[in-house]
């Protein structure tokens, strides 16, 4: 792998972990220092970055990650639904022995930063956790597309797990899912991604209508959630 392809690599990581904010901008010389290169193989990079949606080019040898819309979130979002949920199903008929033991060492690392209330490492374990099924479906196309609505909707879906409620919740319908996919049920594996899914989708919204923020959010869509 070129020192280019390592830079891409390392900052298209950091998109789908939702480093960056919406908007924040992001300088060559800054990511190069940060890397211990020049600022070549970083202007390469950055260039394939912005070619690929995943950035935007700003003036002044910078970039900025991309400003999302409310209607671009959702459409966004909504995307990421019909994608992950096709990718879950067909990989649940592909999953081996050996996978689903790498899922559950996935799961025992999910466990261990639930126990000691560890939001970052939660969501870094659920997002491998995800990527590794995702990747069983046995499509490049189709985890890169995903990849792709990811970088559109981390930066505002991040918020939300600063809270323990919202990471409680998430973690009940991954259950839901490890447990489908241990019995390669492909059709209940979909419908509990899909459906936390859609919680984090109905979240995000309720948060940009109150100022109550993310806790008080999780609040009210679990109690919904009960209601219904």
């Amino acid at each position: 792998m070129s020192i280019r392809d390592e830079i891409f690599e390392s900052i298209r990581q950091d998109l789908l972990r939702a480093r960056w904010s919406p908007g924040e901008k992001l300088t060559i010389r800054a990511l190069a220092a940060e890397h211990g290169v020049s600022e070549m193989p970083v202007r390469e990079a950055i260039k394939l970055l912005t070619e690929r949606g995943l950035l935007e080019a700003e003036a002044n040898r910078s970039a900025r990650v991309p400003l999302v819309t409310r209607q671009q979130f959702n459409e966004y979002y909504e995307i990421a639904l019909e994608l992950e949920g096709f990718a879950v199903q067909k990989a649940a008929r592909r999953l081996t022995d050996e996978d689903i033991a790498a899922l559950r060492a996935y799961d025992n690392r999910l466990r261990e930063a639930l126990q000691n209330r560890n939001a970052s490492a939660y969501i870094q374990h659920y997002n491998a956790f995800l990527m590794m099924v995702y990747e069983k479906a046995g499509s490049r196309a189709l985890v890169e597309m995903i990849e792709r609505a990811w970088t559109h909707t981390a930066p505002q879906a991040a918020v939300l797990f600063q809270s323990s409620e919202v990471i409680d919740l998430l973690d009940r319908f991954h259950l839901r899912m490890l447990d489908a996919l241990v019995r390669r049920d492909g059709s209940a594996a979909r419908d509990a991604l899909t459906a936390g899914l859609a919680q984090m989708q109905g979240m995000v919204n309720v948060l940009l209508d109150t100022t109550g923020g993310p806790q008080q959010t999780a609040r009210i869509l679990e109690t919904e959630g009960r209601e219904e």
